[in-house]
């Protein structure tokens, strides 16, 4: 046999003894994914008295149409702040009568002193304002009725319903005698809609003024998730950052006219090209350490296939990858995602646009940044004189560590009294005033405590938004006890 013969089928016989081996480590870490040990009982329930307060004191602040506009007084819209401002005072005067309160604008700060502090403070975070509300909805969005078990309204669920939680939570523990052994604080912001710089932004600089850094802040954003894809648990989602946020404007301009003699390429169609480029470039994919664990801890409860991927991937993380490319919310945990969603040209059927624009909105991923996103873009329209400018730009946020007390402590929680509960760090799509507390504090959680379906969050910032009162009551009993674990 030749020398090269030989030397060949060794080293087929090598390649086929490693691709054993190697399957043989993929199986054996596969089989080792063990589900976590999970409470399966009943979650505890609130008393219904509790439930009814908090529904009635949601309801009333729903009333008042606190929607936030870059001049509050659009419509009369700062009497509405007002409104709740005194509604609160009313509702609460436990509250009001121990806690110092401070109003920013028409922001709110308050304050509950421990008279011998040991630790840095607490920090709860909610926002007064709400949007706009369109659409048919079955119940007027400012009624504030109390019907099917729900209290129906914009804002029940982003998110008066945490104010409410926190206030009812406080008012009982003030009525109990409870003294807190560190300050806590709350900060409603009165604009976290439109990007919180009259409010939060105003809110942490007179924070930064007097020198406070917090143990914690707790702000809205995951929640504990009933009928979760691909899971018999609940599964709840503390969010530990956010990813960033990006406008940016495609502008077009070419010769006008009329339509029926129109240049090969048009305004919109030098756009269309445009558009069509970014959907199909997209930004690179990579994980996270945060989704990392995240998926490490639902593994588990998923198919072989993912577990598979998900117990291997110093070997099938590129499979790992294109596998969560095909689902849009997934997409979303792995690269920086760009939508673009407005677009403008001629104001007729027959008349050829002169100027034509195109905004996109892009959530830039940890590892990512505006800066390199608004570059990859001009270079991918570079051909096609195209200018791009930058609208609004924010880089994702801090990444706060799921390993700290502060998060084992919120973990803790959610699992002795939820029971039937996977809790797994998040980072978040979307935006919250909690960024603006990241100089501040070093562990910033993004966590509402209420048990919700996959139809109840797609009533946010949507016709019929409703918060169940049940979980509203949950959520008190949530809070409440919180403030005893991480102030007593």
């Amino acid at each position: 046999m030749p020398v090269w013969a030989a030397a060949l089928i060794w080293l087929l016989v090598g390649l086929a003894v490693l691709a054993l081996g190697a399957g043989i480590v993929v199986l054996v870490r596969t089989l080792r994914v063990k589900a976590p040990e999970i409470i399966n009982e009943p979650m505890l329930t609130p008393d219904p008295e509790v439930c009814q307060h908090a529904a009635e004191s949601l309801s009333q602040m729903v009333r008042f149409k606190t929607i936030s506009y870059d001049n509050m007084e659009t419509g009369g819209t700062s009497a509405e702040f007002l409104g709740l401002h005194a509604y609160l005072e009313k509702r609460y005067p436990g509250v009001h009568r121990t806690m110092q309160r401070e109003k920013l604008g028409l922001s709110l700060i308050y304050r509950w002193p421990a008279q011998n502090p040991q630790g840095d403070p607490l920090l709860f975070c909610a926002h007064l304002d709400v949007v706009a509300a369109e659409g048919e909805w079955e119940h007027q969005p400012f009624s504030g009725d109390i019907a099917d078990g729900y209290v129906f309204g914009r804002g029940s669920l982003d998110c008066k319903d945490i104010i409410t939680g926190v206030m009812e939570a406080t008012e009982a523990l003030i009525n109990e005698g409870f003294a807190p052994t560190r300050d806590i604080y709350f900060a409603f912001g009165q604009d976290e809609e439109i990007s919180g710089t009259q409010g939060a932004v105003k809110i942490a600089e007179l924070f930064k003024k007097h020198g406070i850094h917090f143990a914690m802040v707790l702000d809205e954003g995951g929640c504990v998730k009933k009928g979760a894809p691909g899971l018999k648990h609940m599964l709840a989602t503390i969010d530990i950052s956010e990813k960033g946020f990006l406008n940016f404007k495609l502008t077009a301009h070419t010769k006008g006219g009329h339509s029926s003699t129109p240049a090969r390429h048009t305004a919109i169609g030098q756009l269309s090209e445009a558009v069509c480029r970014i959907e199909y470039r997209r930004r690179p994919a990579h994980l996270e350490p945060v989704v990392a664990e995240r998926l490490t801890r639902m593994a588990p409860f998923m198919s072989f296939q993912r577990r598979m991927m998900i117990a291997n991937l110093w070997l099938l993380k590129p499979l790992l990858l294109r596998s969560m490319a095909k689902d849009p919310k997934e997409n979303s945990m792995i690269r920086s995602t760009i939508a673009c969603t407005m677009a403008k040209g001629s104001s007729a059927p027959n008349i050829l646009p002169e100027t034509a624009e195109i905004i996109c909105n892009c959530r830039p991923a940890h590892g990512d940044s505006c800066e390199k996103i608004l570059h990859f873009i001009r270079e991918l329209v570079r051909d096609l004189d195209i200018e791009v400018d930058s609208l609004r730009a924010a880089d994702a946020s801090k990444i706060s560590d799921f390993r700290s007390p502060e998060f084992e402590t919120l973990s803790t929680l959610i699992t002795e009294m939820y029971k039937n509960v996977l809790v797994v760090p998040n980072i978040s799509s979307g935006g919250t005033d909690s960024r603006k507390y990241e100089d501040l504090c070093d562990c910033v959680f993004r966590f509402g405590p209420f048990v919700l379906t996959p139809f109840d969050t797609s009533k946010v910032h949507a016709s019929n938004e409703s918060m169940r009162i049940e979980s509203l009551g949950a959520g008190v009993l949530f809070y409440k006890e919180l403030i005893r674990r991480m102030a007593q």
